[in-house]
C-alpha cells in the first residue's frame, strides 16, 4: 500500500461540562496505490463529531464512559469525485466490580455510502487489527483482500472487546481480554476474534500495558505482542 494524502480544512472546536462538539471543512486529495489498484481522488468533505465522556479521573479512572460519533459526507457537485456518506460510532466503559475487580468494553461500527468502491481512497477505508483494534493481528491486518493478498480494506467496520483485570499491587494489574471485529465489504462477514492476556502498570501518564494475544481464526493461531499506553478512556 502507497498512499499520498494531501489536506487542507478548518474545523470549529467547543467544549461544555462533558460533552465535546467539532464541526469541519476539508479538502482532500490521495494519490494511491493499493495492491493491485491505483489511483487519484479528492473529495471536499464536511465533517460533525460528538463526544461525550464521564469518568472518576482523567488519567487513571476507575469508572466512566465514553461515546463517540462522526458523520462525514460529499458531493459530487461540490469538489468531489463521488457522492459520499459515512457514519462513525464508538463506545468505551470502565466498570468497577469491587474494589480490585474491573470490566473494561469497548465497541466500533462504520458503514460508508459510495456507489464505486473503488474511488474511495485508503484513507476513507476502514481497517481492523492491531493494538487498539483486534489484538492478536498486525495494524490493519484485516479487512476485504484482492487477487494479490493485499488488504484493500472495507465499506463496514466492527470491532468489541471485552475484558476483566485485577489490581494485585497500588500500580499493577493483570487482564483477561478478548477481542472480535473485522472490515467488510458487506455487513454480513465474518468476523476474526482473538484472545490473551496482559499485565498494567498504573504510571503518571496513565495505564501502560504489555498484551500478548492470540489470533485464533488464524492458521497456526499466532500469538502477537501488543504495547499501549494512555487512559482507558
Amino acid at each position: 500500500q502507497n498512499n499520498r494524502l494531501y489536506r487542507l480544512g478548518a474545523s470549529s472546536i467547543v467544549a461544555m461540562n462533558k460533552w465535546r462538539r467539532e464541526y469541519g471543512l476539508h479538502w482532500q486529495r490521495d494519490d494511491f496505490e493499493i495492491g493491485e489498484s491505483s489511483g487519484t481522488s479528492q473529495f471536499l468533505i464536511p465533517q460533525a463529531s460528538w463526544n461525550y465522556m464521564t469518568a472518576d479521573g482523567r488519567l487513571n479512572i476507575d469508572k466512566g464512559f465514553r461515546f463517540d460519533i462522526t458523520l462525514k459526507a460529499a458531493n459530487e457537485a461540490l469538489l468531489s469525485d463521488a457522492d459520499l456518506a459515512s457514519l462513525e460510532l464508538g463506545f468505551k466503559a470502565v466498570v468497577p466490580l469491587t474494589d480490585r475487580i474491573r470490566f473494561l468494553a469497548r465497541a466500533e461500527a462504520g458503514a460508508t455510502y459510495i456507489k464505486d468502491f473503488d474511488q474511495l481512497p485508503p484513507s476513507l477505508r476502514f481497517f481492523a487489527g492491531g493494538d487498539n483494534s483486534v489484538r492478536g493481528y498486525a495494524y490493519e491486518q484485516l479487512g476485504p483482500e484482492d487477487d494479490t493478498g493485499t488488504v484493500i480494506g472495507g465499506r463496514y467496520l466492527a470491532v468489541a472487546s471485552a475484558e476483566i483485570d485485577y489490581r494485585f499491587k497500588d500500580n499493577w494489574r493483570v487482564a483477561l481480554f478478548t477481542d472480535i471485529g473485522n472490515a467488510m465489504i458487506e455487513p454480513n462477514e465474518k468476523l476474526k476474534q482473538s484472545v490473551g492476556f496482559g499485565v498494567r502498570w498504573i504510571s503518571p501518564i496513565g495505564s501502560i500495558r504489555l498484551d500478548l494475544a492470540q489470533a485464533i481464526d488464524e492458521p497456526g493461531k499466532p500469538w502477537r505482542l501488543h504495547f499501549t499506553l494512555g487512559p482507558d478512556l
